[in-house]
C-alpha cells in the first residue's frame, strides 16, 4: 500500500517514520522544506503539495496544528481532495472542532473522497514508540479500510461513531489531562511554598496514587532537563473547544475554573509556558 503524509511535525513526522519502516512507499508534503529533506534521510518521497500526495497514494494520514492547517490542507488550492485519485482515503489526526469535523467530512464526498476523523493519544512519546491510540468516527467502512494504516503507527484503535463523536473524546480527554496537570502543579507549588525540594516531591508523588503513568513523562520538563512542552495557549485551545460539548459551564465546573487560571495565566504572558512549570508564576503570588 502507498501511504502519504501531510504535516510533518512533532506528530507527523514520527508516524511518517514508523510508516516507513515497514516497507510501505511513503510520500509526504509540509510547508517546511527542512522538514521534507528530513524524511527523505528515512526514503519518504517528497511532493510539491498536498494533492500530489493524494495523487500517488491509496491512503493519506494528515497531521496538521489545527482547525485552519487542516481546512487549507483538505480544501485549499492544492488540498487533498483537488487530488485526482478517485475514492482517496484520508485519515485526519489533527485535532479540530467538532462542527469542522462533521462539515470536513460531508465534504469530502463532493469531490469523491472519504475522510476518517481520527484524533491521537499519546503524545510525541507515543508517535515515536508507535504506541498511539486512534479515536476514530465517521463512517465504519472507511474505518475498516484505514485499519491497517492505522496498526503502523498505533497499538490501539477505537471507532466510537458518526462524524464529531470522535473529535468530541479526543476533547473530552485532553480536558481530563489538562485538570489533572493544573491540579499537579498547584500540588508542586504548595509542597514547594513549605521548603520541599522539587526532587523531593516528584520523587515521592511519583510512587503515590497522584503519579499517574502519563505524569512521569513531565519529571524532566520539571526538572528542566528537556523541554517537550505542553503549553498553558495549546491547553486553553483543548479546553475551549471541551466547553463546546456541554450546554454551559455547569456541567464543567473542574473544567471551566482550570480554564480560566489558564487564561489568566496566559493574559498575563504565559501562554507560551508549559502547564506544570507555570506554576512558578502563581506560587509566588
Amino acid at each position: 500500500m502507498k501511504i502519504g503524509i501531510v504535516g510533518l511535525g512533532r506528530m507527523g513526522m514520527p508516524i511518517a517514520r514508523n510508516i516507513a519502516r515497514t516497507g510501505h512507499p511513503v510520500s509526504v508534503f509540509d510547508i517546511d522544506p527542512q522538514r521534507i529533506s528530513a524524511a527523505a534521510e528515512f526514503g519518504a518521497k517528497a511532493a510539491g503539495n498536498a494533492a500530489e500526495v493524494g495523487d500517488r497514494c491509496d491512503a493519506v494520514v494528515v497531521s496538521v496544528p489545527g482547525p485552519d492547517a487542516d481546512r487549507d490542507v483538505l480544501y485549499g488550492k492544492d488540498g487533498l481532495v483537488k487530488s485526482r485519485k478517485r475514492g482517496l482515503l484520508i485519515i485526519d489526526t489533527t485535532t479540530i472542532t467538532i462542527a469542522d469535523a462533521r462539515d470536513f467530512a460531508r465534504r469530502a464526498a463532493e469531490f469523491d473522497a472519504a475522510i476518517l476523523e481520527a484524533p491521537v493519544s499519546g503524545s510525541v512519546h507515543g508517535a515515536e514508540a508507535g504506541t498511539l491510540t486512534v479515536i476514530a468516527s465517521g463512517n465504519m467502512g472507511d474505518f475498516e479500510r484505514a485499519t491497517p494504516v492505522l496498526k503502523l503507527f498505533a497499538d490501539k484503535t477505537f471507532f466510537v461513531g458518526p462524524s464529531g463523536s470522535a473529535t468530541a473524546l479526543k476533547l473530552i480527554n485532553q480536558a481530563i489531562y489538562i485538570a489533572y496537570m493544573s491540579s499537579f502543579a498547584e500540588g508542586l507549588a504548595l509542597g514547594e511554598s513549605i521548603g520541599l525540594s522539587t526532587d523531593t516531591l516528584l520523587d515521592v508523588l511519583g510512587q503515590c496514587a497522584a503519579g499517574n503513568p502519563m505524569i512521569h513523562r513531565k519529571f524532566d520538563e520539571i526538572r528542566g532537563l528537556s523541554n517537550t512542552r505542553f503549553s498553558v495557549a495549546n491547553a486553553l485551545s483543548f479546553l475551549n473547544g471541551a466547553a463546546q460539548i456541554g450546554k454551559d459551564d455547569a456541567q464543567q465546573p473542574v473544567i471551566a475554573a482550570v480554564r480560566d487560571r489558564l487564561a489568566a495565566l496566559a493574559a498575563s504572558g504565559h501562554g507560551a509556558d508549559d502547564v506544570i512549570v507555570s506554576r512558578k508564576f502563581y506560587s509566588r503570588r
